[in-house]
């Protein structure tokens, strides 16, 4: 069996799973979107093991334990089919994860995310403060306040 993380990014990328039907390879560091196909909204995460948090997940919104209330709100009310799971982008060191899942959280608009507000804040942060190291390194050298998406 080839090894998961030899696998072109693409190959895994492009494919949804429903959620109730998800199944990854263990030991995977990634980050992942579960989206509700009918109003299209998205809830962004990171884990070092895709495969234990999507049955995590799965375990929580089934039982209605999730701590997401927005997320689990919407699933009770249209059900698991109408949820998938994706790979947005699998991250080889772990140590980046939080930078990724940041990246990611600020690609979308807040409403469009289950993320809170709380979330969405702490990855803003992360990025700004992100720059700002690379510019007091010296690896940019231009900073503005507009150079973090808001």
């Amino acid at each position: 069996m080839k090894d998961p993380r030899r696998i072109p990014k693409f190959v895994w990328t492009v494919r949804s799973r429903r959620l109730d039907k998800a199944s990854y390879p263990p030991g995977l560091a990634a980050i992942y979107v579960i989206e509700n196909t009918i109003n299209r909204r998205l809830y962004i995460g990171q884990t070092t093991c895709l495969n234990n948090r999507i049955q995590t997940h799965r375990s929580y919104l089934k039982t209605g334990t999730h701590r997401n209330t927005d997320l689990q709100i919407d699933y009770h009310r249209f059900g698991p089919e109408w949820f998938q799971v994706r790979v947005l982008e699998f991250v080889p060191d772990p140590a980046e994860l939080e930078d990724k899942e940041a990246k990611w959280l600020t690609q979308f608009p807040a409403a469009r995310l289950y993320n809170t507000e709380f979330e969405l804040e702490r990855a803003k942060g992360r990025r700004r403060r992100r720059r700002v190291s690379q510019y007091v390194q010296g690896s940019i050298f231009e900073f503005a306040d507009d150079d973090v998406a808001p």
